[in-house]
């Protein structure tokens, strides 16, 4: 599916130089500067395609009334007219370029090669079949170690103290002993080869529980400094999950300071597909030579569990 392009000026569905109100609010600048500022020359096009936009966006502001602003806050017209500007400047680089055979050629944004953009890129397709062929599996063996352990939607999860929290409590001594928490959700749509990353890497992805905690006199949050969050992470549930869970330990989360254990399980395997896709926006991002170990590892790990 496109994705659909919300304008800045009017928020219809399409960029701000094609929307069909901009002339007419160039227009209105125009006119409204000529009538109280007659001395100012009329701007033509040529303005507005030397980008003098800074000049032409003060002059406007400091000579119309507040019923020539049209309701439009003063940023509403500097969007305007920078937004005017760009469509100038896009149509004087096509009349430069009309009738002229294109000198360089295309090179792939992805892999670098000339004759293909990064759309048609084969490499990059290849690699996101593979990627998505990862994320399948993946998937299909959280579902299952989930089915295994009875850990699915209204599961009853405690979370007792590590020995990283028993030194962290010297410190806090607010901070609970034990924890008791009821799944909400699984996150099965953020479970993807990109998962396995440190949590310092750009590219890395999270796939957290929704949990609620149900032992309400427990506090944690801000004061405590504990959060709330629960990661597939490495170690959680004594390591079911390390064949396929990030290089990282949890950050920030429930299971960087607590060891887990079910303590009522639930069979419901429920779970949303919303944002599935998400992470393949990765090789819209990032260049091959980004990409490549990750790339192999990837193909390593599915080749070994395939």
């Amino acid at each position: 599916m496109t994705a659909t392009k919300k304008c800045a000026i009017c928020k219809g569905n399409h960029t701000g130089i094609k929307c069909p109100r901009l002339d007419g609010y160039i227009k209105h600048i125009n006119t409204s500067v000529q009538q109280n500022a007659p001395t100012y020359i009329a701007w033509t096009d040529a303005d507005y395609q030397r980008a003098n936009v800074n000049f032409i966006w003060r002059t406007f502001i400091k000579h119309s009334t507040v019923a020539q602003r049209l309701g439009i806050s003063a940023w509403g017209w500097s969007i305007i007219i920078d937004t005017y500007c760009k469509k100038q400047n896009y149509r004087a680089a096509g009349l430069k370029r009309r009738g002229k055979k294109r000198l360089k050629a295309f090179k792939c944004g992805y892999c670098r090669t000339e004759g293909h953009t990064r759309r048609k890129c084969p490499s990059m397709q290849s690699d996101i079949t593979i990627a998505q062929d990862a994320s399948k599996m993946q998937r299909a063996m959280f579902l299952e170690k989930c089915k295994t352990l009875g850990l699915g939607i209204g599961t009853l999860v405690q979370f007792d103290w590590t020995s990283e929290t028993r030194a962290y409590s010297q410190y806090h001594s607010d901070v609970p002993k034990s924890v008791m928490a009821v799944i909400t959700s699984l996150p099965v749509s953020s479970i993807n080869p990109f998962i396995r990353l440190e949590r310092w890497n750009d590219m890395v992805h999270f796939a957290e529980f929704g949990i609620k905690i149900v032992n309400t006199t427990v506090y944690l949050g801000k004061r405590s400094g504990i959060p709330t969050s629960f990661h597939l992470a490495k170690g959680i549930l004594n390591g079911e999950f390390d064949d396929f869970t990030p290089n990282f330990y949890g950050w920030q989360s429930l299971n960087r300071y607590y060891r887990s254990k079910i303590i009522a399980p639930s069979k419901n395997l429920g779970y949303s597909t919303i944002g599935e896709n998400d992470y393949l926006d990765i090789f819209r991002k990032y260049p091959l030579r980004d990409l490549q170990h990750k790339m192999e590892d990837i193909t390593k790990w599915l080749k070994e569990n395939s």
